[in-house]
């Protein structure tokens, strides 16, 4: 049996070394099990990595393919769950100390907050500026997070149906359509020309609904005659394949001038 038990840990292990951009949720709780469940909706491949072994059970009650079941903050793990490869990782376990171990970690194996994204979760407004500073991409504090939802539909009861929408989007709960932001770097072959030059929205059914200039600020008046221009940032709205289809077009023509 135990034989047994160390070839299935081994293969899984050996089935992780060939994950390419997925993420790493440290920490099974609720709130992971919610995740997991909308990473699941966008074929977003995931490990789970929790030092406490008697969940293995429920984990793979809940069909999760990838776990490691050690210490969190290890290296070793960390490179085990393929944290060289990962697009990602969410730190929740609950405890702010110990998210903190987690993610000073894994931001010195990982440096460039650009290549590798860090959540994580804060028990206070205070404590999720810290994690910020030490290496986390966003912390949220779970309160405000409610919050701040709960106040959308009240500040949009007019409007209710597109709120909802746009909510369930940012969220990650719609399944239909997405936004997503593509930057245009300096030495794009698509700086300077008109957004109905590309015309993605003939092409790949994908519209540009805005663009976020360098400084910060958001063009939505944006029109066919439309210029690109270097350091732009594109905000495209459209089915989530066609949303892919479109970001591997525009990245594509930056390849094909390198």
């Amino acid at each position: 049996e135990n034989f047994v038990g160390t070839f299935i840990a081994w293969k899984m292990l050996k089935d992780i070394e060939k994950l390419r951009g997925h993420y790493i949720i440290v920490g099974f709780n609720r709130t992971s099990i919610e995740l997991i469940n909308l990473l699941r909706k966008r074929k977003i491949n995931f490990v789970v990595i929790d030092n406490r072994k008697d969940l293995e059970k429920q984990i793979k009650e809940l069909g999760i393919r990838y776990y490691i079941l050690e210490e969190t903050y290890k290296r070793t793990v960390l490179d085990a769950a393929g944290i060289y490869k990962a697009k990602g990782m969410v730190v929740n376990l609950g405890d702010d100390a110990r998210n903190i171990a987690v993610i000073v970690t894994a931001r010195l194996m990982r440096p460039n907050k650009e290549d590798f994204f860090i959540f994580s979760f804060a028990s206070t407004t205070e404590t999720a500026q810290k994690l910020e500073d030490l290496g986390a991409n966003k912390a949220l504090v779970p309160h405000r997070l409610l919050a701040t939802r709960l106040a959308a539909y009240i500040f949009h009861t007019s409007s209710a149906y597109i709120s909802d929408l746009f909510d369930r989007i940012a969220f990650g709960e719609e399944t239909d359509i997405d936004i997503r932001e593509v930057p245009i770097p300096e030495d794009s072959p698509l700086v300077g020309k008109k957004l109905k030059d590309i015309d993605l929205r003939r092409s790949l059914s994908v519209t540009v609904i805005a663009i976020r200039k360098p400084d910060g600020e958001l063009n939505v008046t944006i029109t066919g005659d439309t210029e690109i221009e270097a350091e732009d940032t594109l905000i495209l709205f459209g089915s989530p394949k066609n949303l892919r289809k479109a970001e591997k077009f525009l990245l594509k023509q930056l390849e094909v001038k390198a």
